[in-house]
C-alpha cells in the first residue's frame, strides 16, 4: 500500500525508482532553466587595450602574437595564422623557407605561449567588442537577432537568410531577424567564422599613441635611424607620403604668414608628449 503524499515515478510494482514525497511546496518549485546546450563561449577583448606582441622569433618571421586569442598574425598580409599555418604561409606568400634553426625556435615559442595549431581550435571574440588588431578591418555585415544565445554573424544577406531558415525555422519568404552591423573574420579559408565588432571600441584608444599609429600602418614603420640631414631635396618620410601632405592646402603652406604660426605651435610640443609623435 502506498502511503498518502508519496508519488512514484515509473511503475511502483517494478520498483523502477524510489518514491518521492510531493507536497504543495515542492509542487510550486521549478528548477532553473539550464543554459542552452551548445552555446559557444567567446573571448572578451577589452576596448582601449593593445594586444599585439612582437620581438624575438616573431620579428624574424614578420609576425605578431595575439595572446588573448592565442593566434599569430602576419604583419604584411594582415591575416591570422595558427602555428601549423606559418611555415606554409611564409613559403607561399613571401617566398621564404623557414630555416631549421628558426623553425625550432618558433616551435618552442608556440608551445610556451600555447598558440593554437589549427583554425578550428580558435575561439572568436565576443560580439560587440573592439576590432581585432593586425587583420583586415571591419566590413558591412549582418548579425542574427532571432535568439539571444545566437552569435551568428555573416557578411552577405543570402547567408543570413539561409541561417534564419535552417537554424531558427523561419519561413522562406518571411522577415529575416537580423540587423546590419560591422563584422570581421580571423581566417579567410573555408568555414570562416564572422563576428560582430564595434569600431567605436577600437583598441587604438590606448594611451601609447605612437605605438597605435605604428601598428595601424605597419608597412610604413621604419627603424629609428636618428635625425635626417637638412637636405631640401631629400625623400619625404613614409608617413608624409602616405597621407599626401604635399597636396594639403599648398596655398596656405606657401604663405609664410599662415605657415609660421603653425610651426610655432608645433615647436611647443615636448619629446615626452604622446610618445613623441608630434616631434
Amino acid at each position: 500500500m502506498v502511503p498518502k503524499g508519496v508519488k512514484f515515478f515509473g511503475d511502483p510494482k517494478a520498483g523502477e525508482k524510489a518514491p518521492m514525497v510531493v507536497n504543495k511546496i515542492q509542487q510550486s518549485l521549478r528548477a532553473p532553466s539550464a543554459a542552452p546546450s551548445g552555446t559557444p563561449t567567446r573571448v572578451v577583448l577589452q576596448p582601449g587595450q593593445l594586444y599585439l606582441l612582437d620581438g624575438g622569433i616573431l620579428d624574424v618571421l614578420g609576425l605578431w602574437l595575439h595572446p588573448a586569442l592565442s593566434i599569430l598574425l602576419c604583419r604584411e598580409c594582415q591575416v591570422a595564422l595558427t602555428s601549423q599555418m606559418v611555415p606554409g604561409h611564409c613559403k607561399v606568400h613571401h617566398g621564404e623557407t623557414t630555416s631549421p634553426k628558426a623553425l625550432a625556435a618558433f616551435t618552442t615559442f608556440c608551445e610556451e605561449k600555447r598558440v593554437f595549431n589549427k583554425p578550428e581550435q580558435v575561439t572568436p571574440p565576443q560580439p560587440g567588442g573592439p576590432p581585432v588588431e593586425g587583420i583586415s578591418g571591419p566590413v558591412d555585415g549582418f548579425s542574427c537577432t532571432a535568439d539571444k544565445s545566437c552569435l551568428y554573424s555573416i557578411k552577405d544577406y543570402s547567408s543570413m537568410q539561409r541561417h534564419n531558415r535552417e537554424k531558427h525555422k523561419g519561413p522562406a519568404m518571411g522577415e529575416i531577424r537580423s540587423h546590419s552591423t560591422k563584422v570581421q573574420t580571423l581566417f579567410t579559408g573555408v568555414g570562416r567564422v564572422y563576428f560582430k565588432v564595434s569600431p567605436l571600441a577600437a583598441s587604438a584608444g590606448h594611451g601609447n599613441l605612437k605605438a597605435a599609429v605604428t601598428r595601424a600602418l605597419p608597412a610604413l614603420h621604419e627603424a629609428d635611424e636618428g635625425p635626417l640631414p637638412a637636405v631640401e631635396d631629400r625623400e619625404p618620410p613614409p608617413l608624409i607620403r602616405a597621407m599626401d601632405w604635399d597636396n594639403f592646402h599648398p596655398e596656405l603652406r606657401a604663405d609664410r604668414r599662415t605657415r609660421d604660426p603653425v610651426i610655432a605651435l608645433k615647436d611647443r610640443h615636448k619629446e615626452n608628449e604622446n610618445s613623441g609623435i608630434f616631434i
